[in-house]
C-alpha cells in the first residue's frame, strides 16, 4: 500500500525534543556519535547496494501474498476514523509489524511504519522504521533529510544541532548525500546561525545552499528577509527575489512583490508581465493597490485599450459588491395576516457615482485624456469632481484645493484667482502644494517660462512639479522636455505623474526607461529561459505525469503494478513536495467492470510521489503502486472467476468542482493521465475447472497452493442452491481440510484471510474455523480474530485475551476497546441502537 508520506520534521520548525529523564542524560557526544552512526549505516550504503535495491516488480512468494493482505487490513484498521484512536493505531502496527516479519526488504512498507509511528506519537519507532526503509532506498534524498532532522531533534541546544548537521556534511560519505540534501542542511544550520545572532555564518551558509540547489525556497527567503531588514538597495532585495522565484515560480506573492518592485524602478513592462502572472496563478481576487499596480504598469507600456478594459472590469466587480452588501435580508412572509412586510429603507444607499477608487478613476482620467477621448475624459472629470463636492459639502477643506488642482492638472477648469488666494491663505506659499497650483496655473495661462521659474523651485521634491517644468517646453521633441519626462518617470514611475510622463514620451516615439537597479533587474529577468521568467508553455507543460501498467493482462492473484513517473519537462532543475515547485501528491483513481457491468470507482488512493527533494532538469521520479495492497486488491482476491477490468487514472494536484467530480485541466503542470483496459482474466465455472482447482490444493508449488485454495473457498460459499453446487462446494470443502494439516504457517495464515465470513462458511467450513481459532501460529489466530469477531464479548475474543503471545493478547485487548459502544462523560451507554431491538 502507497500511502501519503508525512515527513518526520520540516526544516524550519523542527519540534523541540522532550528534556530528558532524570537519570538518563546523554552526553553531548554520544548523541552527535551515534547520529553519525545511524546516518553511516543506513544512509551511505556502498555503492554496490544500489543495484540490489531498485525498485521493481512484486516477486510473488507466499510470504508476499500473505503480507499484501496484513497491509490491506491494516489500512483497514485506520480507515474506520479520520483521526484514529489509540486502540487502532494499536491493531494497526501489529498488523504491519507481521507484514514486516513476512517481507523485512520490502521498503513501502517500512515507509507505511515510519508514518504510522509518527502519528502515533512514537518518534524512537519512527525514525527507526524509516532508516530501515533509506537503507532500502539510498536514493530518497527526501526520506534521508527526514530521517537526519529526526535524529538531530533529540539534541537539546540549537549549537548542539548545528554543530551535528555539519559534521554530517564533513563526514567522509557527505558526497553521496545529494547536492539538494546538502543544500537542505546548510539551510538549517543557517537559520540556527541566525537565532544565535551569527549573521555573517549564516550568510555563508545561505550562498552555500543556494550554490547546491537554487531551488531550496528556504535559503532564499532567509537571505530576501535579512536584505529587507537591513534596507537593502532595490537590485540586491530583486536578485533575492527573483531566488524565490526560482525556487517557487508558480507562487503569485511572490510575484507580485517582484512586480512591485520592478515598477517602483520603472521597469513597465517587466512589471506589466509579473503582475499578470501572479493574477493568473491564482482564483483569489486581489485587492485595490494590485489592480492599481496592474492598469498604471498597461497603461505605461502604451496597452492603454488593455488598462481601460481592466478598469471597467474593476468597476464592475466593485459595484457589484457594494449593492450585495447593501441588499436587504429577505422580508418575512409568514406574518399573522400572510400579508408580505416591506423592507426596511437602507441606511446606507448605494452611491450613485462610480465604484472605483478615486486613485482608479484618476488613472482612467489620466488615459483618457492623454489618449485623445475628450468625451469620455470630461465624464470621468467629473465623477471626480462630484465626490470632491460632496468632500467640501462635509467640511473638507483639502477637497477645495484638490478640485482645483484636478481642473488645473487636465486642463478641464482653471481655478479663479480669489480661488487660489484662499488657497493661499490656509496653507502658505511656500508649501510645494501651493507653489504647483501656482506654476500649473501660469503654464494653463500661457506663460510656460514663468511656470518653469516657479515649479523648479519644488521640482526634485515634487514629481508634479517635475512633469509641469517638462511640459512647459513647447516642443514634443525637444531633448530637454525628453530629458525631464523620463527623470520623472525614474524618480516616481509608480505615481501618476510618472504614468502621465510615460504616455508623454511615449507620444513622442520614446521608450520611458528605469532606474539603474530597474535595468538591472530587466536584465537578469531576460538572461532567465522563458518558461520561467514567463511561464511559457510554448514547448510544453513544466512537468509530465505518465502512468503505466504493463502487462495490460492478469491472472488471479497475479500482482498488478501502477508505475507512475513525474518528468521535469524543463531545461532546470524542479523542487518536489508540498509546498515545493511541483507538488508531490497525486490520487490515483480505479474504475472496475465486473463481467462487462461497471461498478464505478474505488476509493482514491493518496500516492506520494516525493521520493526525491528535486528533479534534475530533464529527470523524472518513479513511483510503483500495487493495487494488489488496497481495497481494490482485496475485492479481486474476492471474486476469482469473474473477468474483470480496470481503468486507472491518476491526477496530481486535483481540483474539484461543485459536485465533487475532479475537473482535469491541461495547464502549468500535465496533471493526470490514465491506463485503459487492463485485464484481470476470469475463467467459466465447470466440474472440469473446479476439480483443476481443487487438485491444485495439494500442488507442491505453495503459490499455486495458495492461490487454489482462496479461489475455491470464496467461490463454494457462493455455489448455487443446486444439488450439484452443494456437492462441489462440499468437495471444496474436504479438500481444504485436507490441504490445511499440511500447509505451513505462511499457508495457515493464508487460509485464516481467505476463509470467506458469515453463517454459510461456518455451515460449509465448520473444521477450518475451529483450525483457525485453535492454530498455534499468532499470525492465523490474528487475523482470523481480526475478520470474524464484532462483539467484544465474544468467546473467541475471549480466549486470546489470555493468549500466550504478547502481540495477539495486546491485539485483543485494542480490539476489545474498538468494539465497546461509546459511553458519555458519566459513563452511560451512548449506543444509538441501545435498545432498539426491545
Amino acid at each position: 500500500m502507497v500511502v501519503t508520506m508525512l515527513r518526520i520534521l520540516t526544516l524550519t520548525n523542527a519540534p523541540q525534543p522532550a528534556p530528558n529523564r532524570p537519570g538518563k542524560t546523554t552526553p553531548r557526544t554520544l548523541i552527535m556519535a551515534s547520529v553519525l552512526s545511524l546516518l553511516a549505516a543506513t544512509l551511505l550504503p556502498p555503492p554496490r547496494a544500489w543495484a540490489q535495491v531498485q525498485p521493481g516488480r512484486l516477486q510473488v512468494s507466499p510470504e508476499s501474498l500473505l503480507a499484501d493482505q496484513l497491509i490491506i487490513l491494516t489500512r483497514q484498521v485506520l480507515i474506520a476514523g479520520e483521526d484514529p484512536r489509540p486502540d487502532q493505531f494499536k491493531r494497526a502496527r501489529i498488523l504491519l509489524d507481521m507484514a514486516l516479519e513476512l517481507t523485512p526488504d520490502d521498503a513501502e512498507s517500512w515507509l507505511l511504519a515510519a508514518e504510522l509511528a509518527h502519528r502515533d506519537g512514537d518518534p524512537e519507532n519512527a525514525l527507526r522504521a524509516l532508516a530501515r526503509y533509506c537503507k532500502l532506498r539510498p536514493d530518497d534524498d527526501a526520506s534521508q533529510l527526514a530521517l537526519i532532522m529526526g535524529s538531530i531533534a533529540s539534541l537539546q541546544t540549537i549549537d548542539q544541532r548545528i554543530e551535528a548537521a555539519q559534521q554530517v556534511l564533513d563526514s567522509q560519505d557527505a558526497g553521496k548525500l545529494s547536492p539538494a540534501l546538502r543544500s537542505r542542511l546548510c539551510s538549517f544550520i543557517a537559520q540556527g546561525m541566525l537565532e544565535l545572532n551569527n549573521t555573517q555564518g549564516s550568510l555563508r551558509k545561505l550562498q552555500e545552499a543556494l550554490t547546491l540547489d537554487r531551488s531550496n525556497k528556504q535559503a532564499a527567503r532567509l537571505i530576501f528577509d535579512w536584505l529587507v531588514g537591513k534596507a537593502a538597495g532595490p537590485d540586491r532585495v530583486g536578485e533575492a527575489m527573483m531566488h524565490m522565484i526560482y525556487a517557487d515560480p508558480f507562487d503569485p506573492f511572490i510575484r507580485r512583490g517582484f512586480a512591485e518592485l520592478l515598477l517602483s524602478q520603472g521597469a513597465y513592462a517587466a512589471a506589466q508581465q509579473q503582475l499578470q502572472l501572479a493574477q493568473r496563478l491564482t482564483t483569489q481576487p486581489w485587492d485595490d493597490r494590485f489592480y492599481y499596480n496592474l492598469i498604471l504598469s498597461q497603461a505605461a507600456t502604451g496597452r492603454v485599450e488593455q488598462a481601460i478594459e481592466w478598469l471597467a472590469r474593476h468597476e464592475s466587480i466593485l459595484i457589484a459588491q457594494a449593492r450585495a452588501q447593501q441588499t436587504p435580508p429577505p422580508a418575512n412572509t409568514n406574518t399573522g395576516n400572510n400579508q408580505q412586510q416591506p423592507p426596511p429603507p437602507s441606511s446606507n444607499p448605494l452611491p450613485p457615482q462610480t465604484g472605483l477608487p478615486m486613485d482608479h478613476e484618476l488613472l482612467r482620467l489620466a488615459v483618457l485624456h492623454k489618449t485623445g477621448q475628450p468625451a469620455r475624459a470630461r465624464g470621468s472629470y467629473n465623477r471626480l469632481k462630484q465626490l470632491l463636492q460632496d468632500r467640501v459639502r462635509a467640511g473638507d477643506t483639502q477637497a477645495q484645493a484638490d478640485q482645483a488642482w484636478l481642473g488645473l492638472l487636465f486642463g478641464q477648469e482653471i481655478p479663479s484667482p480669489e480661488t487660489l488666494e484662499k488657497i493661499k491663505q490656509d496653507r502658505s506659499e511656500q508649501d510645494p502644494f501651493v507653489i504647483r497650483l501656482v506654476g500649473w496655473n501660469q503654464l494653463r495661462n500661457g506663460d510656460p517660462e514663468e511656470a518653469r521659474r516657479t515649479l523648479v523651485t519644488t521640482f526634485d521634491q515634487d514629481p508634479f512639479a517635475a512633469y509641469g517644468v517638462a511640459q512647459s517646453f513647447d516642443r514634443a521633441d525637444d531633448p530637454q522636455r525628453i530629458r525631464q519626462l523620463q527623470l520623472v518617470v525614474q524618480t516616481a514611475p509608480n505615481t501618476l505623474a510618472g504614468l502621465l510622463a510615460s504616455l508623454d514620451l511615449i507620444e513622442s516615439d520614446q521608450q520611458p526607461q528605469p532606474t539603474d537597479h530597474g535595468a538591472k533587474l530587466v536584465k537578469l529577468l531576460n538572461e532567465w529561459p522563458t518558461k520561467l521568467a514567463m511561464l511559457d508553455l510554448r514547448e510544453g507543460p513544466w512537468a509530465l505525469l505518465h502512468a503505466r501498467v504493463e502487462p495490460n493482462k492478469y491472472q488471479y492473484l497475479e500482482p498488478i503494478t501502477v508505475r507512475l513517473t513525474l518528468r521535469n519537462n524543463t531545461d532546470f532543475p524542479l523542487s518536489l513536495g508540498p509546498d515545493a515547485t511541483i507538488p508531490s501528491q497525486a490520487l490515483l483513481y480505479t474504475k472496475v467492470r465486473r463481467d462487462g457491468i461497471t461498478l464505478g470507482e474505488f476509493t482514491p488512493l493518496v500516492v506520494d510521489l516525493q521520493r526525491q527533494l528535486r528533479i534534475p532538469a530533464s529527470g523524472s521520479v518513479t513511483v510503483e503502486v500495487p493495487l494488489a495492497r488496497t481495497d481494490l486488491g482485496d475485492y479481486l482476491t474476492s471474486a476469482p472467476a469473474s473477468a474483470i477490468d480496470l481503468d486507472v487514472r491518476v491526477v496530481l494536484t486535483p481540483r474539484f468542482g461543485p459536485d465533487g467530480a475532479v475537473i482535469n485541466t491541461a495547464g502549468i503542470i500535465a496533471e493526470s493521465d490514465a491506463v485503459y483496459l487492463i485485464e484481470r482474466q476470469g475463467w467459466l465455472l465447470s466440474m472440469e475447472i473446479i476439480q483443476m482447482w481443487i487438485d491444485m490444493m495439494h500442488d507442491v508449488d505453495p503459490v499455486r497452493q495458495m492461490r487454489s485454495l482462496a479461489a475455491m473457498m470464496y467461490i463454494a460459499v457462493n455455489m448455487d442452491q443446486s444439488e450439484d453446487g452443494q456437492k462441489a462446494a462440499q468437495q471444496i470443502a474436504a479438500a481444504a481440510n485436507r490441504a490445511y494439516i499440511r500447509l505451513t504457517p505462511v499457508g495457515q495464515a493464508w487460509v485464516a484471510k481467505s476463509l470467506p465470513t458469515g453463517e454459510k462458511s461456518a455451515e460449509l467450513f465448520p473444521d477450518l474455523h475451529e483450525r483457525v481459532q485453535r492454530s498455534d501460529q499468532p499470525t492465523t489466530r490474528l487475523i482470523y480474530t481480526q475478520l470474524n469477531v464484532d462483539n467484544a464479548e465474544s468467546p473467541v475474543l475471549n480466549t486470546l485475551l489470555r493468549d500466550p503471545d504478547p502481540r495477539v493478547a495486546a491485539y485483543a485487548r485494542a480490539l476489545r476497546e474498538s468494539l465497546k459502544p461509546p459511553t458519555d462523560e458519566d459513563g452511560e451507554n451512548t449506543d444509538p441502537l441501545d435498545g432498539f431491538d426491545e
